[in-house]
């Protein structure tokens, strides 16, 4: 038996199923939920582009981006009857202990309890979870 017309065969099997393949992948976007999925993530691409494009501003003007102000911040809390000064976790930036400024108690998606602020130094987010 000859296999030469055996590749033949294979393609025109790939391209019935490519065709196929195609023509369903078509219908599946042009459906209603696909229509909003697509314009969704348009809408979030078009707001990263505009966060990566503020980003690059501020680099190249050589100032840091200023922090938006939070909408009803939490007011600071203590941890354990600490005062607040005392509250300190480790800054990756600096390497080092430091400080947290302006901590708030957030509270994770496992429900334990948390502590979020800045470096005092580098400004960088600190965080620290606390026990029950």
């Amino acid at each position: 038996m000859r296999r030469g017309g055996s590749t033949m065969w294979q393609f025109l099997a790939g391209l019935v199923v490519g065709l196929a393949l195609g023509w369903w992948l078509d219908w599946y976007l042009s459906r209603e939920d696909a229509r909003a999925l697509r314009a969704e993530v348009a809408q979030k691409n078009a707001a990263i582009a505009k966060l990566q494009k503020e980003l690059l501003e501020a680099r190249q003007g050589g100032a840091h981006p200023a922090p938006k102000a939070e909408a009803a911040a939490p007011a600071p809390v203590e941890a354990h009857g600490e005062p607040e000064e005392a509250i300190t976790a480790y800054c990756v930036k600096c390497r080092a202990k430091r400080p947290m400024q302006n901590p708030r108690r957030v509270t994770l998606s496992n429900g334990r309890p948390a502590l979020k602020g800045t470096c005092p130094v580098c400004s960088t987010g600190l965080f620290r979870t606390i026990k029950l």
